[in-house]
C-alpha cells in the first residue's frame, strides 16, 4: 500500500479536483522481466527476536502440557551447551516435559520455492549432540509445508546413520559432545504455484523420561534453506482510498489517495516509478493552481 501527497501553495486548491483525478490514474512499474531459476540462500542464526525471529513461530504438536512449556525458543543460556558463533540460540523445552507424546514444532516464515524447477534444494541446521542424559530419547526431524501446520506437510531426507530422525543424546555417531551440522534434501515436488509460500518445520520429540531428572532440551542454531524465488509480478494496482478534505495553503504531507498493489513472486522486486493523472471529471479546472505531486518513496514493494 502506498500513498500520494501533495505539496499546496494556492489556496484555490480544492477537494473537487482530488476527487476528479481519484478515478484517471495510470501506474507505471519497473523491475518487472523474465524470471530465470536463481538459487537464494536464507539464513536464520537466533541472534534477535523474542521468543523467536520475526517471522518464526512455535506451535504445540501433540501432547497435554501447555504451550507455556511444549514450546520453541531463542534462549541464550541452555545447560552446558555453548553457543555457536552468535551469542543466541533456539532451543526446544523438552528438558521441562515427562512424556514422549509431547512435540512441538519451530516453523520458519514463509519461502520461495516457486522457481525451482528441477534443480536441487536443501535445509542445514545445527544440531547440538549432548552426551549428558544417556537415558532420554529426545530428537527432532524436518518437514516443509504450503501452509504453517504439521498437516499435510512432507518430510525432508536426510543423511547418514540418522537419514531423517536426529537425536539429542550422541548414542549415534558422531559420539563426541558439540555442534554439528545436518542436512535434509527438500522433496522434489516443492517447486511451482503451490510453494511460493513455504514453511520449513523443525518438529521437536519430547523424552519419556522424568523432568529434569533424566531430560535435556534440544539445541538448533543457523538454520539455511536453499529457496528458488520467482521474479515479482504486478497482478492489480488501483486507488484504494482519498482525502476529500480541503487542503489549506502551504500545507505539506497532505494525503492524496493511497494505492493498493497486489504483486506475486519475491525476487527483483518492482519499483513504483511513476503516476500519471489527467483531469477528466473535474468540476474547475481554474482551482487547482501551483498544486505538486509527490509520493512516499520508489523503494521496492
Amino acid at each position: 500500500m502506498g500513498n500520494i501527497y501533495t505539496h499546496h501553495k494556492d489556496h484555490k486548491s480544492k477537494n473537487n479536483w482530488i476527487v476528479g483525478v481519484l478515478f484517471f490514474a495510470v501506474f507505471c512499474f519497473t523491475g518487472m522481466q523474465e524470471a530465470e531459476a536463481q538459487l537464494v540462500v536464507v539464513a536464520e542464526p537466533f541472534s534477535t527476536g523474542n521468543p523467536l525471529p520475526t517471522g518464526w513461530q512455535s506451535a504445540k504438536a501433540s501432547g497435554a502440557a501447555p504451550t507455556t512449556v511444549n514450546k520453541w525458543e531463542r534462549y541464550n543460556t541452555v545447560q552446558t551447551c555453548p553457543n555457536t558463533a552468535g551469542t543466541n540460540v533456539c532451543r526446544y523445552n523438552s528438558r521441562n516435559l515427562t512424556s514422549a507424546a509431547e512435540s512441538a514444532l519451530l516453523i520458519s516464515p514463509g519461502y520461495d520455492m516457486s522457481n525451482r524447477g528441477v534443480l536441487p534444494a536443501q535445509i542445514r541446521i545445527d544440531v547440538f549432540r549432548d552426551c549428558g542424559a544417556a537415558a532420554s530419547n529426545e530428537y527432532l526431524n524436518v518437514w516443509v509445508n504450503n501452509s504453517p501446520t504439521i498437516t499435510g506437510a512432507l518430510q525432508c531426507t536426510g543423511f547418514g546413520p540418522q537419514p531423517n530422525n536426529i537425536t539429542r543424546y550422541c548414542a549415534a555417531a558422531p559420539a563426541a559432545a558439540g555442534w554439528v551440522t545436518y542436512t535434509w534434501d527438500i522433496p522434489a515436488s516443492v517447486t511451482g504455484g503451490l510453494w511460493s509460500t513455504s514453511y520449513f518445520i523443525v518438529r521437536g520429540f519430547a523424552s519419556n523420561q522424568p523432568v529434569c531428572a533424566s531430560s535435556a532440551d534440544i539445541v538448533v542454531d543457523n538454520i539455511s534453506v536453499d529457496t528458488y524465488p520467482s521474479n515479482m509480478v504486478l497482478g492489480a494496482a488501483g486507488l484504494s482510498s482519498q482525502n476529500v478534505s480541503t487542503v489549506a495553503s502551504g500545507s505539506t504531507n497532505a494525503e492524496v489517495v493511497g494505492i493498493n498493489i497486489v504483486a506475486t513472486g519475491s525476487a527483483n522486486r518492482i519499483t513504483l516509478d511513476s503516476v500519471l493523472f489527467n483531469a477528466n471529471g473535474t468540476t474547475n479546472l481554474t482551482n487547482i493552481t501551483n498544486a505538486k505531486l509527490y509520493s512516499t518513496g520508489a523503494s521496492p514493494f
